[in-house]
């Protein structure tokens, strides 16, 4: 109902097209579901500084072991600065910057929870089988974050603006009750048949 088409259009559509990158639909490497780290990731810029306080808030609420935090030379200096004291002081906070796509498949495959923004990296972070939690700072990531809580592929944490601890003890409690994903398979065979399609009517069109 979004998409206006002709007759003769197929829409191939949703999660079991989604388009990654080639690391992110191979065979997931079950690791991480064995301990309690912790894949975060908010953003390019993250001017709101919601990495530090997300990161501050669940230190100080239960035993997790690790925190991979995804950052970016963009976050603002006072932030950075604070990770990296984080980092410095604890061998459970670990910094990440400017990794490719191999190495972020690694780090989420050793991980069990994503604490991610509505965007790319939440599918991403869904393909690797993690129990995702999601929120929000942009209008632009509404339509993904509706979408992940209606089918219960994801746990929502709101406007990541308002977060604060009282929500995010709430949310870990329904960590055991969401969807997780197991096998990327499908996805890549359902991409790889679109793309023989699509190649197929490119030659009988190039041949007429």
């Amino acid at each position: 109902s979004k998409y206006k088409t002709e007759p003769y259009t197929k829409l191939y559509i949703g999660l079991d097209y989604a388009i990654l990158r080639k690391p992110f639909l191979e065979p997931i490497n079950a690791s991480g579901i064995k301990n309690d780290n912790i894949f975060i990731s908010l953003g390019g810029s993250d001017y709101f500084k919601i990495t530090i306080k997300l990161v501050n808030f669940l230190m100080g609420m239960r035993e997790f072991n690790t925190f991979h935090i995804m950052c970016s030379s963009s976050f603002p200096e006072d932030m950075m600065n604070e990770l990296l004291s984080l980092s410095k002081g604890s061998q459970k906070v670990k910094i990440y910057q400017n990794l490719g796509a191999p190495e972020i498949v690694n780090i989420m495959d050793s991980c069990k929870y994503a604490f991610v923004s509505a965007s790319t990296v939440l599918i991403e972070a869904y393909s690797r089988g993690l129990i995702c939690f999601t929120g929000y700072y942009t209008n632009n990531q509404l339509f993904i974050y509706n979408g992940f809580i209606k089918e219960n592929k994801a746990i929502g944490l709101g406007d990541l603006k308002c977060l604060n601890s009282v929500s995010i003890k709430q949310v870990l409690t329904q960590a055991t009750n969401v969807q997780t994903y197991t096998d990327v398979h499908d996805s890549k065979k359902n991409l790889e048949h679109i793309f023989k399609l699509v190649a197929i009517k490119s030659n009988q069109l190039t041949a007429s």
